[in-house]
């Protein structure tokens, strides 16, 4: 809890600084420009230092109240100096996250998920010898301290060796000149930030909506489904943060061709992936949670389901989302986003009311209301850049579409026939997966012969 409040709370702190960074530092920039934004990473820089001189301050002044409360079960100046530590480390992963975006804004993604990969490693290994020692707070504490500094050395380092043209960069800024490129910045990342505020605020208000009409169980039961839903959401579309950086520099450089491509290519390894994520979620969360929980409470797995088929609507997005951004329609992204939050928003008056919605009931709202959002941001990126429709004029892709909801239609057909059971439906499914993967694989040929590789979609230095 202590972890998560302190990182919860500085890292909201974030103002599209990142996002601002990745989308514009790109290999493609002038050395005027390049100027400009190494001033404004100074700048961004500096403000996250003065945020951490705050938060020290703010854990200093409230030492006896935050922690004193908690003697009895846990040592009151072990957690304020595990409260200062996660503070110090907390600025120190905020400060890296920018030079990570410059990583990634100069093709250097892959390189970036590559040592946030082996970070965790510190964090934990740390955290188990704190426990060893009974001092299992602390532990992670340091742990999560040295995971940051690592992370910021590292970027440094690379930073320095591999991307000469922006190391070599020397620049000064007052603490007048501080405050004039930080307002720039805010004003720059105002939207990119309320697209991040409106994804942050949903399910912490859904949860509560939750709470208050059916109580804590049910907020418990939804947690498990979201989480092994966007686990696997999460696996299948975390290597697509590079659409972005790699949207930017082609979108400046009027590269439409390069784009539709990208986004073809993104949408035929999203869909038939997520499909098959599909039937697992659907099909099988029985197996999921007994191999996971052992006995699982009443009403998982419809919560499961429905919250399966939203992650699949979520996935095929993806690339749309980040083109978008990308382009600078960053306040047309945030509208799409605040409608699936306000939609939200609307049902806090009704739990206070008193009105009974089964939990089912209030996650298919949730699906359909989203459903909003996604029409929303196919509509912007058609209406704005003309580039929803183009996609799916290619036949390869419209293939691997319809075989892909031939493939999920076969596993539904063969659960009314045999059996929704797991272990009567399994060797059918399996069967039915052969044939989907093999019937599927001559289209992605093209792709294979082209070595096309995500970490090189922009052109480095």
């Amino acid at each position: 809890s202590l972890y998560v409040t302190t990182v919860s709370f500085f890292t909201v702190a974030d103002i599209g600084f990142s996002q601002h960074f990745m989308r514009e530092a790109g290999a493609d920039r002038d050395e005027e420009t390049l100027i400009k934004l190494k001033k404004e990473l100074l700048s961004a820089k500096r403000f996250y230092l003065m945020l951490g001189l705050f938060g020290m301050a703010i854990v200093f002044l409230l030492k006896n109240s935050l922690f004193t409360s908690s003697e009895n079960i846990y040592s009151s100046s072990a957690l304020f100096y595990s409260a200062l530590i996660l503070v110090i480390g907390t600025i120190i992963q905020l400060v890296s996250s920018l030079d990570a975006a410059i990583l990634s804004a100069r093709a250097d993604n892959y390189f970036v998920k590559l040592v946030r990969s082996v970070s965790p490693i510190f964090t934990y290994s740390i955290a188990i010898i704190g426990a060893v020692f009974i001092a299992p707070i602390e532990g992670f504490a340091a742990g999560f301290l040295l995971a940051n500094s690592f992370l910021l050395f590292v970027y440094y380092k690379r930073i320095k060796k591999k991307h000469s043209t922006w190391s070599r960069i020397n620049i000064t800024l007052t603490l007048k000149e501080t405050m004039a490129r930080l307002k720039e910045l805010f004003k720059e990342g105002w939207q990119l930030y309320s697209v991040s505020l409106g994804m942050i605020l949903r399910q912490p208000i859904i949860r509560y909506v939750i709470a208050i009409i059916m109580g804590l169980p049910a907020v418990g039961i939804f947690d498990i489904a979201m989480r092994v839903t966007t686990t696997s959401r999460d696996v299948i579309t975390s290597g697509f943060a590079s659409l972005y950086p790699s949207f930017s520099y082609f979108y400046r450089n009027k590269e439409q061709g390069k784009l539709i491509e990208i986004i073809t290519i993104s949408l035929m390894l999203l869909i038939p992936v997520g499909a098959v994520s599909l039937v697992i979620l659907v099909f099988f969360p029985e197996f999921i949670y007994g191999l996971w929980l052992g006995d699982f409470p009443g009403g998982i797995i419809s919560a499961t389901i429905i919250l399966a088929v939203w992650q699949f609507i979520t996935i095929l997005n993806v690339p749309f989302w980040y083109l978008l951004q990308a382009a600078h329609h960053e306040k047309i992204a945030a509208i799409a986003v605040w409608v699936h939050t306000v939609s939200v928003l609307i049902l806090i008056p009704l739990a206070f009311a008193g009105i009974s919605i089964p939990l089912d009931q209030l996650l298919i709202y949730w699906t359909l209301t989203a459903l909003l959002t996604q029409f929303l941001i196919y509509f912007f990126t058609e209406s704005k850049l003309t580039m929803f429709w183009v996609v799916f004029k290619n036949k390869r892709l419209l293939i691997v579409l319809l075989l892909s909801i031939l493939f999920f239609a076969a596993n539904l057909i063969a659960g009314f026939v045999i059996s929704f059971k797991p272990a009567e439906l399994s060797i059918p499914v399996l069967i039915i997966s052969t044939l989907f993967i093999f019937s599927i694989l001559p289209f992605y040929i093209p792709i294979l012969k082209k070595s096309f590789s995500f970490k090189n979609l922009n052109s480095g230095e």
